[in-house]
């Protein structure tokens, strides 16, 4: 693409090295990463749908990819395992919200110790600005 939004033509490994840096700009991903993200909110239904056909499909590469990161996330496997009995409690903890619940470590190498958190606030305490902020 030119200065003025014109597209250019151009030989299938520019326009594939065009497109990683395009992909690769943080700009264009947090864009991109919004309108998918979007997308996918107004259509759950039909996301769900083909992800359970997907799973259906490849039983075998969805289990490689599960024994996959168990090898490569042992602690973090191992913690979601041994907490998975844990009661959550009524609300969370940071916002009060009673909805979208779930369990959050804080430590992995301590996997009894987990608290209640909304799905919003717990997307916020895994954000990479925040993990470096609330230690």
């Amino acid at each position: 693409m030119n200065g003025y939004g014109v597209v250019i033509l151009m030989n299938k490994e520019k326009q594939k090295e065009y497109q990683r840096e395009y992909y690769q700009n943080p700009k264009n991903k947090t864009r991109i990463n919004r309108v998918r993200r979007d997308k996918r909110n107004k259509n759950k239904e039909k996301v769900n749908e083909k992800n359970r056909i997907y799973r259906e499909k490849n039983k075998e590469k969805v289990k490689r990819w599960y024994e996959k990161s168990r090898k490569k996330y042992p602690e973090k496997i191992s913690s979601r395992d041994k907490a998975h009995n844990i009661p959550l409690k009524f609300s969370c903890e940071i916002c009060d919200s009673k909805e979208n619940l779930q369990r959050h470590h804080w430590r992995y190498d301590k996997p009894l110790m987990v608290n209640t958190l909304c799905l919003d606030c717990h997307k916020i305490q895994h954000q990479p600005k925040c993990e470096r902020l609330c230690q």
